[in-house]
């Protein structure tokens, strides 16, 4: 459901340590696969530690309901894989 989505976007947004007001729940109608892949591009040439922070609060928005589906876990992995970073562990022994 869309509480749902909010509610893992803002444990994401709460791992990266950003305020409420800096991370705006984005509509359902901006979240395509374009920017999407915009971001990863912006964030390619990133720092290591801002990498490993955008991956651990991709993980910290999946584990928002205690569990990893395996659709989840392949976007995790795609994202990884994108800024060449390392997956974290509760994903790779899914």
């Amino acid at each position: 459901s869309e509480d749902e989505a909010e509610r893992a976007y803002r444990h994401g947004v709460h791992a990266l340590q950003l305020s409420e007001q800096a991370g705006r729940f984005p509509s359902e109608r901006e979240c395509t696969l374009e920017s999407v892949d915009r971001a990863l591009n912006r964030y390619d040439s990133a720092s290591p530690a801002l990498k490993r922070s955008l991956m651990l609060a991709c993980a910290a928005t999946v584990m928002a309901d205690d569990e990893v589906t395996d659709r989840e876990a392949e976007l995790i992995r795609a994202i990884g894989d994108a800024l060449d970073c390392p997956v974290p562990p509760f994903v790779q022994s899914v």
